[in-house]
């Protein structure tokens, strides 16, 4: 019998993207008030974006000749 270190965790898209978010950015909203960490979220977000945006390669078509 495997022992627990073997299994493979499948993981969906939300709890990927918060353990991405949280390893990146930080556990906590530094904000106090709601307004205020629903713009540090949302800023959080678009710079996680922005980083695979620009880790994703330039693909092109190959034309054969």
């Amino acid at each position: 019998m495997r022992g627990p270190h073997h299994r493979r965790e499948v993981r969906g898209a939300p709890s990927f993207s918060a353990a991405r978010y949280k390893r990146t950015l930080g556990d906590g909203l530094r904000a106090c008030n709601y307004e205020s960490q629903k713009r540090e979220a949302m800023i959080g977000c678009n710079v996680l974006n922005r980083m695979a945006e620009l880790g994703k390669p330039e693909s092109q078509a190959i034309v054969g000749g």
